[in-house]
């Protein structure tokens, strides 16, 4: 006959209390609040992360963005260089050069260039010289009003010494294009008539700039713009004074 279970054996012999609920105090307690925090830290590394990872994807595409909005800003300047160059050339029947047309001009350490861009200044063909500054460069125009005369202006915020005379013949040095920081661009060395080819080039970035990748906009005679990586192979034929080439004095 089976043995009547008593009262007493419900209880620990020791606390009191039945010994199956320590099993039911192990189970709180594994998923008590200790456990708790666990899991609320690991779904905060977890939306931190997605956070970062987030951020670093908007703030590339906005380095891109900002970097192809550099790259436009470029080429529009360039391009309004190659038109007041080219009315230039309508008016003069050659486009600005320093010296015989059958002659190249200068290299970077002259002051050919900034003579040749001047020019645009002296005859009226452009008043803004923040047009000859690539944003994304280290050039920066010197703060400061343009004259009411063009003819009064020069580099480096001065008032030109001779007035009367063209940029082009002018006796008074200018700062040669290494050293002049309110020039981002290198203009041909070539000396150029109104009958030149419209894929001639003009002009270009003097320095490398980075527009996305490692290049510089380039100038033609068109005033269309397009942009050579320094990767490509035409990037040694723009300072090349072979047939064909460029021409240009680039400083690097």
């Amino acid at each position: 006959m089976a043995k009547r279970r008593s009262r007493d054996d419900d209880y620990d012999d020791d606390d009191g209390y039945d010994d199956d609920d320590d099993d039911y105090d192990d189970d709180y307690a594994s998923s008590g609040p200790s456990n708790n925090k666990g899991v609320i830290i690991g779904i905060s590394v977890v939306g931190l992360l997605v956070v970062l990872v987030t951020g670093s994807m908007v703030f590339a595409a906005m380095k891109k963005a900002r970097k192809r909005a550099s790259s436009t800003y470029c080429a529009n300047n360039m391009r309004q260089l190659g038109l007041g160059a080219i009315q230039y050339g309508d008016d003069k029947r050659f486009l600005p050069h320093v010296g015989p047309t059958k002659d190249l001009d200068g290299k970077a350490d002259t002051d050919h260039a900034s003579r040749a861009f001047a020019t645009q200044f002296y005859y009226g063909y452009n008043d803004n010289p923040e047009s000859m500054i690539c944003p994304s460069s280290n050039d920066a125009a010197v703060p400061g009003r343009v004259p009411d005369s063009l003819r009064d202006w020069t580099w480096g915020g001065q008032k030109n010494p001779e007035p009367k005379v063209a940029p082009l013949i002018a006796r008074a040095p200018m700062p040669t294009l290494v050293e002049n920081f309110e020039l981002s661009y290198a203009w041909t060395r070539r000396g150029y008539n109104r009958n030149m080819r419209s894929t001639s080039i003009l002009a270009a970035g003097k320095v490398a700039n980075d527009h996305g990748e490692p290049g510089r906009n380039v100038l033609n005679a068109d005033a269309t713009v397009r942009y050579v990586s320094e990767a490509s192979p035409i990037r040694t034929e723009l300072s090349s004074v072979e047939r064909g080439g460029g021409y240009l004095p680039l400083v690097d």
